[in-house]
């Protein structure tokens, strides 16, 4: 056996044996993990300078994989080696990814980019291969695709259901008509589900508690992003109950129980005390609602995570209610916060309502607020509210947005950016990254034209980088809103400096 074998298949011998002299074993892995974090096209490059290096940087190579026709002309190619069982893809491959469009329709549309021959050369290929490269990645353990009427998921899917490896499937763009694919059903032992912009027709549900009860014991991760559906009788927007996407329990247990199941990530589906046996080892919720001011979760629901002891670590939500804020206050440990990620709260002094004993319990491990989707009614920036933040000495990231005046007279002003910015630096030495979004003196940008919008965010800006940090340096990674920033910090002036993005010369 070669040097160069033995080196790659014993990694314990990596003191006593080298390749390609001075550099042992475990100095290539080394080099191969940093190549692979920074330059991928290297790495790929890696593979060609001997096949002791080959045999690190190949598993890298093809641990994520792709598959798509859209501009993609070796797509034939590979499917074709992935086909074969034998290629580097069927050893290594455990992520995998069917992005939007990237499938040949079935049948053909107007819209579709590719017509005439080149179409039916691509369609006849899929045809041929896209199942068999599908089952040749037996250690497949993630899976996102993205679906559509249009494509011809029901194979795909059932390919993947047959894969015994596969722990997640995430499953974006399901905007499936009745009647749903039967196929979902046929995945099994999954830990992580993703399903979005899925209608939630009764029949849709019922292949969903299909598919979730052969994954009870086993899921860990469950999102679900439904499209609204309008009641016409109800005049309303139907929703359904978390409890309704489970079969009831049996025996002396009354609820299905979910005992993996450590985060829960939901839009427009209700959460009620009824919910909770199936929470019992919760951590993580992000709840998102679908329409501005209603409210998913039941007081009730807060109650009943109080009384069966579930501590939760990350919480993204709205709107804390009083009920939401007792419950937070009944324990420590909670690491990540963000409100107001989709609807505009009916209450002022939200900030002031929730902070003082929320922030106050978790100071000792709060690592991560976002107050940056409250109205500047509900979080002001005066000294008040930074005081409040200021006690969280753990923080690693704040998102908030920033006003310059306060939005109603006889208010407390609001903390100019000149002293917040170094007061930040100082009172946070934890922090890492910073994110600011100005606002506008009323709620939102909404009903503003683009040159007011464009007005307000070169002003901020301006007032960033005028901001002198005499007696500190902050640690802090900051950025400003889209299509802004990021910034650098000038050692030299102590100022921060916009860090304009430059294209590529064509």
């Amino acid at each position: 056996m070669s040097q160069a074998s033995v080196a790659s298949t014993s990694p314990t011998m990596s003191t006593q044996t080298t390749v390609g002299e001075p550099l042992p074993y475990d100095v290539l892995v080394h080099i191969s993990d940093k190549v692979c974090e920074t330059d991928f096209a290297s790495l790929c490059a890696l593979r060609l300078v001997s096949k002791a290096t080959n045999e690190i940087a190949e598993p890298k190579v093809f641990a994520s994989t792709s598959i798509s026709f859209t501009n993609r002309p070796y797509t034939p190619s590979q499917l074709e080696a992935m086909a074969s069982g034998t290629s580097p893809y069927s050893r290594w491959t455990t992520n995998l990814s069917i992005p939007e469009n990237a499938l040949i329709p079935l049948e053909l549309a107007d819209r579709d980019p590719l017509q005439g021959e080149e179409r039916d050369r691509l369609l006849a290929c899929q045809t041929e291969f896209l199942v068999p490269a599908l089952e040749s990645l037996q250690g497949l353990k993630s899976v996102k695709f993205d679906t559509s009427r249009r494509s011809p998921y029901e194979d795909v899917l059932s390919a993947l259901a047959r894969l015994p490896n596969l722990e997640a499937l995430i499953n974006t763009n399901c905007d499936y008509h009745e009647p749903i694919p039967a196929h979902l059903e046929k995945f099994s032992n999954l830990r992580h589900i993703a399903l979005s912009n899925i209608y939630l027709y009764p029949g849709t549900v019922a292949v969903l508690k299909r598919m979730l009860a052969r994954s009870l014991t086993t899921l860990e991760i469950f999102t679900l992003d439904p499209h609204q559906l309008w009641d016409p009788d109800a005049e309303s927007y139907t929703s359904v109950k978390l409890e309704d996407l489970f079969d009831k329990g049996t025996g002396t247990s009354p609820s299905p129980s979910l005992p993996a199941l450590r985060a829960l990530k939901v839009t427009g589906v209700e959460l009620a005390a009824t919910s909770i046996p199936i929470l019992r080892s919760l951590v993580k919720l992000q709840v998102t609602s679908l329409e501005p001011h209603s409210n998913d979760v039941e007081d009730g629901f807060w109650g009943a995570l109080e009384n069966l002891g579930v501590r939760l670590e990350h919480l993204e939500v709205a709107h804390l209610s009083p009920a939401a804020i007792k419950y937070l206050v009944s324990y420590e440990g909670l690491r990540e916060l963000q409100l107001g990620s989709t609807s505009f709260s009916k209450s002022d002094d939200h900030f002031a309502q929730f902070a003082p004993d929320v922030l106050s319990k978790h100071r000792k491990t709060l690592t991560r607020l976002s107050l940056s989707c409250l109205d500047v009614a509900e979080f002001r920036c005066t000294e008040e509210d930074f005081e409040l933040i200021y006690q969280c000495a753990q923080l690693d990231t704040l998102t908030f947005g920033y006003t310059e005046s306060s939005s109603k007279p006889g208010r407390a002003p609001t903390v100019s950016l000149d002293l917040l910015l170094p007061r930040l630096a100082e009172r946070l030495p934890r922090l890492r990254q910073l994110y600011i979004y100005p606002k506008p003196g009323g709620t939102h940008f909404i009903g503003m034209s683009r040159g007011a919008h464009e007005k307000i965010i070169s002003t901020f800006v301006k007032g960033v980088c005028d901001v002198h940090f005499a007696n500190t340096v902050p640690r802090f990674k900051l950025l400003g809103p889209k299509n802004c920033g990021p910034f650098d910090f000038d050692l030299e002036t102590r100022r921060f400096f916009e860090v304009k993005e430059t294209l590529p010369p064509t």
